[in-house]
């Protein structure tokens, strides 16, 4: 059980195989979380939607680094 746990663990830290599908797959659905929270923000407060895009490309941009 802990060699294959080891073995998922450096096949996400290198992003190769399944984990990796995994990893881009949990980057989209984050990505969609986000534009519909916004939206929905946007709807309810327009003054909100500022600082949303702020703390929302904060977020995106862990994804490139």
């Amino acid at each position: 059980m802990g060699l294959k746990l080891l073995k998922a663990y450096e096949h996400f830290r290198l992003g190769t195989g399944r984990a990796n599908e995994l990893k881009q797959t949990w980057w989209k659905r984050l990505e969609e979380a986000v534009v519909k929270a916004e939206q929905h923000i946007i709807q309810m407060e327009p003054r909100a939607s500022r600082s949303f895009e702020s703390a929302a490309a904060g977020i995106l941009m862990t994804k490139c680094s």
